[in-house]
Order: C-alpha cells, then structure tokens, then sequence
C-alpha cells in the first residue's frame, strides 16, 4: 500500500508541475495584452488543454501576445534551470517548444498565419484550424 500511495503521490505532484507551466503560459499571454491595452475576453480550459481569448488587435500586438506564452515558458525554464527545479524546467521548455511548432491549433501555428499574410499571401498552405485556440482565439 505504501508504494502505491508513492506513485500516486509522484504522479499528482507531476500534474500539478505540468498545470503550473499551462497556467504560466497563459499568464504569459495575459499579462502581454494587458501590457499592450488589449482587451482580455475570456481565459479558460477545455479537453485541450487551457486557453486565453482576447480581443483582435493589430497583426503586430496579435503576435506578441500569441507568442508571449511560449516564451513565457522558455523563459522561466532557463532562469530555473540549474537551481534544483528539473522537472518545473522540463515541463516549461516542452510546454514552450511544443507551442511554437506550427501545429493546427497551437501557438507557434497563429503566429504562422499571421507572417504568412504579412509576407503577402493569403492563402495558407494547408487548411487552417477553426478550433479556438491560446493567443488568438480564432
């Protein structure tokens, strides 16, 4: 029985590092539109996971603040990083990198879209998700 309360014991405090970087990141984004006086419609979760919407602004402050989120995690894992925090470092560095890869529905994929249309075009290379997503909830 004492193992099995170990495990469990292990497992929820791993849950609870990983949701600590999920809420981070959206503070991240949180606190980039508040910084750039845009309006913060809804913060939230949903199976996939925790999002913000906030209010479309202009392409360029659209952008930071998809972007601070991730970069919000990359940040906090490497001025963690080396000060006995290992696994609140590697929830933050795979929270931050897996949100910049341009994957249907993540960050790294709203920021795409808006350099895609700065660069000119309209049409993306690939259909475009319609599920709400963090940062720019479209």
């Amino acid at each position: 029985m004492t193992t099995l309360l170990a495990i469990l014991i292990a497992v929820a405090q791993l849950l609870a590092w990983w949701m600590l970087a999920m809420v981070l990141h959206e503070c991240g984004h949180v606190a980039t539109a508040l910084a750039l006086d845009v309006k913060v419609q809804r913060v939230g979760i949903r199976w996939r996971g925790l999002y913000t919407m906030f209010q479309t602004d202009t392409p360029l402050r659209t952008f930071l603040i998809i972007l601070a989120g991730p970069l919000s995690n990359l940040y906090l894992a490497l001025i963690f990083a080396g000060r006995h925090c290992e696994v609140f470092v590697f929830f933050n560095l795979v929270n931050g990198v897996a949100n910049l890869l341009p994957v249907p529905g993540s960050d790294g994929w709203q920021a795409g879209k808006i350099v895609w249309r700065a660069v000119g075009s309209r049409q993306l290379p690939v259909a475009s998700s319609q599920l709400p997503v963090s940062g720019g909830g479209q």
